[in-house]
């Protein structure tokens, strides 16, 4: 998740800009969106520059990609966060949160994009997706490689991210020290 954030900011990002329609009339021709023509707003029958089109096209298929390799994974595989005893309905929480949250953002993007303009819009997701990665970041421990016991136990005292980092370090130390000894 932490290497799939960025890149779906930047997508987010590139999406925005490509949208993005300046005021200034001396660099308007440089810098003018793909909605620069229309006064900032989609309309639906009106001709697009092509190269801008392209652009953001190109930058949700990354946005996708991005989220399809790294958080969209989350609410289907986390279930090893859990103990045992609260697996069942954790999941269920987790399953249901992610399709509320899908659900809030289909119900919310066309009157966001009225609101806010769609280079506004996006931008508003990337905020999000920074959120995100920083969340994610000081939240979220590393669990990969880790025993079902070990995992429970990172969570016995709050997030476990500290744990977690501390957890494997002595596990490479060990993974080291075995390494050493057979050379």
């Amino acid at each position: 998740m932490l290497y799939t954030l960025p890149g779906m900011i930047l997508a987010l990002l590139v999406v925005s800009l490509a949208f993005h329609r300046t005021s200034i009339p001396s660099v308007h021709s440089l810098t003018a969106g793909l909605t620069s023509t229309t006064g900032g707003i989609l309309v639906p029958g009106a001709s697009y520059p092509a190269n801008l089109s392209l652009t953001v096209l190109g930058g949700m298929a990354a946005y996708v990609a991005a989220y399809a390799t790294g958080l969209g994974n989350i609410p289907w595989q986390q279930g090893e966060l859990f103990a045992l005893q609260v697996r069942g309905i954790g999941s269920s929480v987790a399953t249901a949160t992610n399709w509320a949250c899908n659900l809030l953002i289909a119900a919310t993007f066309l009157s966001l994009m009225d609101a806010a303009t769609p280079a506004g819009a996006f931008a508003l997701y990337a905020l999000v997706c920074v959120a995100g990665w920083v969340g994610c970041y000081c939240l979220y421990p590393e669990t990969s490689g880790l025993s079902l016991e070990q995992v429970n136990e990172l969570f016995s005292d709050g997030f476990g991210v500290q744990k977690s980092l501390e957890v494997r370090a002595g596990r490479m130390a060990r993974e080291d020290e075995v390494r050493r000894r057979v050379e």
